[in-house]
């Protein structure tokens, strides 16, 4: 087995701590006069359930109380409650904040994988070049000639970039001094949508493509809402919104055109519509209810206006399964795995050793195929239209955006099928 370490923010990604704790407080409805809201629900206090705290839960166990930052006691405190206790310590004197990487769940953890210094394989190509700071969060545009990214490699807080893939030459899209994350280009190439809290909170803008400029904010009530993702034919935007009630990760969808219409479409994170234009589907990770409390990759269908036949795509014994993306074609979805995350006792905020792999499945759950073998810590996937598999590793020391060629991607998607005989869900074989 390969050992190596990465930001703990991907250790915190992988465990089903998917639901903060409650505000204590109630905010403003973040509903518009269109909206249909998701039922009230009791907050729980097990890992994974509701009232679960995203940077406290561990997936094997009970944290101790003092180990991790409380989200309740950060908001009374008037401190951004996603940040680690490291962050929250590490501060300069004017109070600008260093490096504030929001995982997944809301958590933020700014340490950097240990050098390796290891050349890439002959089918996987380095995209971006960072020497110092994080380049993360890729997304293709639909021509494959150009991707969208987050970094930090000329601030603390993450800017959004362009570049071409087999350029050198970049273009910094904003500059304000809050976190911009999360981007992805509209179906047309000419807007990219991201998350921001340059406003005291997560919410989710719109810019243009080319320029950047002032962006227009699409979500403005005081939950945190983050991981935007365009419909095929771009009259919606899916995301995924932090409860003030409930304390859970919801899912929520609204119109380009108007965004006072939103609806509550579920429960999960990291929502990625299908783009394929004839497809309804909306890919997306949700954490097991019981047991280990891993997260797994579903599937739902948008239908006027709800999200319904939520489907399990892959899950994982051992590792959480997340980051989902769909191919071009939308018949198959590439995906993380993060082997045994957040084990019991462990404190999660720290750098640890962490095994994550880039998968690729159909649909249906057959020809799982790993991409990338039990090497270093491989994260963050998205599929290009030209093929390609985009992801971030940390296989030459800084953490950048590598690529899998298309060859490989397509011969192993669709080669035999592995493991055992298609059930209905993909049962990864997740060992390095």
């Amino acid at each position: 087995m390969t050992t190596r370490r990465s930001s703990a923010c991907f250790v915190l990604l992988a465990a089903a701590f998917a639901s903060a704790q409650g505000c204590g407080g109630s905010g403003r409805n973040a509903a518009g006069p269109d909206s249909q809201g998701p039922p009230p629900e009791r907050i729980g206090a097990a890992s994974g359930a509701p009232g679960a705290d995203p940077v406290a839960g561990n997936a094997g166990g009970s944290a101790s109380p003092s180990a991790y930052v409380s989200l309740d006691a950060a908001l009374s405190a008037g401190e951004n409650p996603f940040e680690s206790r490291e962050s929250l310590a590490e501060r300069s004197t004017d109070g600008s904040r260093f490096d504030p990487w929001l995982g997944l769940f809301g958590e933020i953890d700014g340490l950097g994988g240990r050098p390796t210094q290891t050349p890439a394989t002959e089918n996987i190509m380095q995209v971006t070049f960072a020497s110092e700071g994080r380049d993360a969060e890729p997304d293709a545009d639909k021509t494959g000639e150009y991707i969208v990214y987050s970094s930090t490699q000329h601030n603390r807080a993450p800017d959004i970039y362009t570049k071409k893939v087999d350029g050198l030459t970049v273009v910094q899209l904003t500059s304000d001094p809050g976190s911009d994350r999360m981007p992805k280009f509209s179906p047309d190439n000419s807007q990219i949508a991201f998350c921001s809290d340059r406003g005291g909170n997560y919410d989710i803008y719109i810019m243009d493509a080319a320029s950047g400029g002032q962006a227009v904010q699409v979500t403005s009530d005081s939950a945190h809402e983050i991981h935007p993702s365009w419909s095929p034919d771009g009259k919606h935007l899916v995301y995924c919104r932090l409860s003030e009630q409930s304390g859970r990760w919801e899912l929520w969808v609204t119109e380009t055109g108007n965004f006072n219409s939103r609806r509550f479409i579920g429960y999960g994170l990291c929502p990625e519509w299908n783009p394929d234009p004839g497809s309804n589907l909306i890919a997306f990770q949700k954490p097991r209810e019981r047991g280990s409390r891993l997260f797994s990759i579903w599937t739902l269908e948008f239908v006027n206006g709800e999200g319904v036949k939520q489907t399990e795509i892959v899950s994982a014994a051992n590792a959480a399964a997340i980051n989902p993306s769909w191919s071009p074609d939308g018949r198959m979805l590439c995906f993380t795995t993060v082997l045994e995350p957040g084990r019991p006792g462990q404190h999660l905020v720290t750098e640890r050793e962490t095994w994550a792999d880039i998968w690729v499945v159909n649909l249906d759950g057959t020809n799982k195929v790993n991409l990338t073998n039990g090497e270093y810590t491989n994260v963050e996937p998205t599929w290009s239209p030209d093929g390609r598999i985009l992801f971030v590793s940390n296989r030459a020391g800084i953490e950048n955006i590598w690529a899998v060629g298309p060859d490989r991607t397509i011969q192993t998607a669709r080669g035999p099928a592995m493991n055992a005989p298609n059930t209905g869900v993909a049962e990864v074989q997740t060992q390095p």
